[in-house]
């Protein structure tokens, strides 16, 4: 589901870098969890400096632009755009179940879900039972889990509301919103340089058109807001840093999408591996 306002989103990111991630390299070596999370995730680690403000690197942006591309592969978010279109379509995802009042909870592909579903059958202005004639429904709940990618590990709850419509076609529309507050780790190969992040995360889902068959996003957009502090602990010695960041991610039909955050940092994303590159590259 998406994150409503409110409700608290925890997700943690694990990093293995080369000692001085103000040199990086393509050494990125990752641990950890065996599920995916749909979701997501926006997040970056950074080398901070001391003191506040809202300056960020060029490293922030490009794993801000990694981590928003994980969560946007198949084993992030799209795996909620199924769930969420198979329930309305009166389908139960194996793991999940589903009562009377449209309340639908449990573990579905690595990730533990709990909210409602609400369904308007075609013609029919009023609430009906979800299944093959659903023209338009409306799920809200929470989601939480882990996704493990070559480059990032995330894990994280979010909560809120997305509308589903055109389900009687190939594409289904999705419209919602989403709030989040994250906490985020990033640990150097050598354990020795950690990286923290605590940010609030709005997202805004403006007719994102998902292809049913690939349950990938294939048209429209997803606009973030991001505010938060990150910190760059070594041996003796913290650094903090406030950060802000906008970002808007546009699908394609080819499944792959445009990141752009802070107006003029440009990303290639490619939802069916995940992996981020910089348009300047």
């Amino acid at each position: 589901m998406v994150p409503s306002r409110g409700e608290a989103t925890r997700l943690a990111v694990y990093y293995s870098l080369e000692e001085d991630c103000m040199t990086p390299t393509t050494k990125h070596i990752v641990c950890v969890s065996r599920h995916p999370i749909a979701a997501a995730a926006l997040l970056f680690a950074a080398c901070s400096s001391n003191g506040a403000g809202t300056a960020a690197s060029q490293q922030d942006y490009e794993q801000v632009a990694q981590s928003l591309a994980g969560n946007a592969s198949p084993g992030g978010e799209p795996a909620t755009f199924g769930v969420a279109a198979d329930l309305a379509s009166g389908l139960i995802p194996v793991g999940l179940s589903l009562d009377a009042s449209g309340r639908f909870f449990g573990e579905h592909a690595g990730l533990t879900y709990d909210g409602t579903v609400t369904c308007t059958d075609l013609g029919i202005a009023v609430p009906a039972q979800c299944g093959p004639t659903t023209s338009t429904a409306q799920v809200t709940g929470t989601w939480s889990g882990q996704l493990t990618l070559p480059r990032v590990v995330i894990s994280g709850t979010r909560s809120g509301t997305w509308t589903l419509s055109g389900l009687q076609t190939a594409t289904v529309t999705i419209a919602g919103t989403a709030h989040a507050e994250l906490n985020s780790q990033f640990a150097s190969a050598s354990d020795q340089n950690h990286k923290q992040l605590a940010l609030t995360a709005d997202a805004t889902y403006q007719a994102v058109l998902v292809d049913r068959a690939s349950r990938l996003p294939v048209g429209g957009d997803i606009e973030y807001a991001i505010t938060g502090q990150r910190t760059h602990t070594t041996p003796g010695l913290d650094k903090t840093q406030a950060i802000s960041m906008d970002a808007t991610l546009t699908f394609h039909p080819d499944h792959t999408a445009t990141l752009v955050i802070d107006g003029d940092k440009h990303f290639h994303l490619d939802l069916e591996t995940g992996e981020a590159s910089s348009e300047r590259d």
